[in-house]
């Protein structure tokens, strides 16, 4: 049975990691001209691309793509791996993970004049995104998602409409079995929000601090994997303790 602080902890980092997949996906496409956290805009991106016959930069979002679906893949065989192998939560290591392919992909700099540099940036940044997308998928019983906003908002609008149909039935005295709680909205509300203002840093940060831009989000990440392990820790303790 969780309690109430882990379920702070879970929203905070949800938070944390809604405000890094914009931060990503802004600053990437500020830097390469590809979104590196979706497969939407790419797919659309890359249809534009072959129209004006932009080869090298259709073959660039075909590869976000792809590295962003194996990313997403990758983070089952982490989650195999961690519940055969090793004594620590799925997500702590997933992050850890995330953390090192985007400094591989900072490796890269910033300076995409040799094409191989800009296509390893976009494979190495959309693989993070990708095994971030594949690790975080529910918090707090609700799903999720922190790399794209058109999940976060369609779930919020079938949150509304369960809520609405809920109180009806309420009306009705027909108690329903669970009742939809104003959690969910707070929760998904805010991650939306998190996820813009991530999305306004990525964006100034590629513009206006172009060396640092990459570098600060993979900061970000490995903060978040250490919160992430500081708090299994403590959770592991007082379970141990109660026992």
């Amino acid at each position: 049975m969780t309690t109430v602080a882990e379920n702070q902890s879970e929203t905070w980092l949800c938070l944390g990691l809604a405000f890094v997949g914009g931060y990503a996906d802004a600053a990437s496409y500020i830097l390469a001209g590809t979104f590196t956290g979706h497969i939407t805009g790419n797919s659309v991106l890359a249809a534009v691309s072959i129209a004006n016959g932009d080869w090298l930069l259709t073959i660039s979002r075909f590869l976000a793509i792809g590295a962003f679906l194996l990313g997403t893949l990758l983070s089952s065989g982490v989650d195999g791996l961690v519940k055969r192998k090793l004594s620590k939560s799925e997500l702590t290591v997933a992050l850890f993970l995330e953390a090192i392919l985007i400094f591989i992909a900072a490796s890269f700099g910033i300076d995409f004049h040799q094409a191989l540099r800009r296509e390893l940036f976009i494979i190495f940044m959309s693989l993070a995104l990708g095994l971030q997308n594949g690790a975080l998928s529910k918090a707090n019983g609700i799903s999720v998602h922190t790399t794209y906003v058109t999940g976060m908002v369609t779930t919020l609008l079938e949150h509304e409409f369960d809520l609405i149909k809920s109180n009806r039935e309420h009306r009705r005295r027909v108690l329903p079995q669970t009742l939809p709680t104003d959690f969910t909205f707070r929760l998904l509300s805010t991650m939306w929000l998190a996820f813009f203002l991530g999305a306004g840093a990525g964006g100034a940060m590629g513009f206006y601090f172009i060396s640092f831009t990459i570098w600060g989000v993979g900061f970000l990440v490995l903060l978040l994997a250490l919160f992430k392990l500081r708090v299994s820790q403590r959770v592991s303790h007082n379970r141990q303790r109660q026992l």
